[in-house]
């Protein structure tokens, strides 16, 4: 009887993964909102910043700033800098500094300024030894020996460990308000050879590491480009155009998304009713940031066959469109802002 009963539960377990709906997933692009309210802010001036690196820091900041079609201006170093070592203590030199500040700003027609520190920038190396079991003639697998049987050897290794703390305050240079201070912190860790062969060098790990903290700031003052993984549809096994549907889901999973989409209209050609075809589409679309299309795709897709990874791609689909509605929004208030400070 426990035979009969282990054979269908085998039976339900194979033919429930044969009509598993979604076993693969694919990668989609969209737009990630600022995550503050500086569609006021055009026109920044950005200080150079205190700290080991500061200048060099202060220059890639205003490259990124430039990548997102920020106006720059440029003020005089002490007033940066000076400010922010003093903008946490009390009394009269920190006002001093920062009606300075404010007035270098106003001067330039700024309507933000980006001040900050590098808290910390290092990269260093250490040598170390690794032991490593033999386990006989089972290397590589399970062994069941007693400990004294194994040897033990060991090899000399080096651990690079980098890490970038930087600080950035945005402060409105109307109000003089801090709109947002905040410090990012980014890590590194890796092992290697120990002449460090295959290792990002120390300039390369802190470069990356200072990139990382540059990206959180951006990700604070404009709309970023994001991206999710979202499950696809695989076909019933009695489908008509399952191949195809197969296919495309191996394609789009390696981000190959013109010739994943060719192999599921060519499903949809086979059998129009095939959900998973439909579904997947709607996801390409998706990716393509063509949300009405995608939308309807996967309506269809639900009133052919409810399945819950049909319900969790619709909701994802508008989730990416409502995000992509305030990105938008948050581009035309800073192009309002600038056409403002043109005229």
């Amino acid at each position: 009887m426990w035979r009969v009963r282990m054979r269908l539960l085998w039976a339900v377990g194979l033919f429930s993964l044969l009509c598993c709906g979604c076993v693969r997933t694919a990668v989609v692009q969209f737009w990630q909102p600022a995550a503050i309210d500086v569609g006021h802010v055009n026109r920044i001036a950005v200080t150079e910043f205190s700290g080991d690196q500061g200048r060099a820091v202060t220059s890639a900041l205003r490259s990124r700033l430039y990548q997102n079609e920020f106006e720059i201006v440029s003020l005089p170093m002490e007033s940066g800098r000076e400010y922010h070592l003093v903008s946490h203590s009390r009394g009269d030199d920190a006002e001093d500094r920062f009606q300075q500040l404010l007035a270098s700003a106003r001067k330039e027609r700024a309507e933000g300024i980006l001040t900050g520190s590098v808290i910390e920038y290092r990269c260093e190396d250490r040598h170390a030894r690794k032991a490593i079991v033999s386990e006989g003639p089972g290397e590589g697998k399970q062994s069941f020996l007693p400990s004294a049987a194994r040897s033990r050897e060991s090899r000399e290794i080096l651990i690079r460990e980098g890490v970038v703390t930087i600080e950035f305050r945005l402060v409105d240079a109307e109000t003089g308000d801090v709109t947002f201070s905040k410090r990012f912190t980014h890590r590194y860790s890796g092992e290697g050879p120990n002449d460090g062969e295959g290792l990002p060098t120390q300039t390369e790990v802190l470069n990356d590491l200072t990139q990382q903290c540059l990206t959180d700031v951006m990700a604070m003052l404009a709309p970023q480009a994001a991206t999710a993984e979202i499950q696809l549809a695989n076909c019933d096994v009695w489908t008509r155009g399952r191949r195809e549907v197969k296919e495309g889901n191996r394609l789009a999973e390696a981000g190959k998304w013109k010739e994943a989409v060719e192999h599921w209209e060519a499903a949809l050609a086979i059998s129009p009713n095939n959900h998973a075809a439909l579904f997947n589409l709607a996801i390409a679309a998706d990716h393509r940031q063509e949300y009405d299309v995608a939308e309807e795709l996967a309506m269809q897709a639900l009133r052919l066959q409810h399945k819950t990874c049909y319900t969790d791609g619709l909701a994802k689909i508008r989730e990416h469109r409502n995000l992509a509605m305030k990105s938008e929004e948050q581009r035309d208030a800073r192009m309002a802002t600038a056409l403002e400070s043109t005229w």
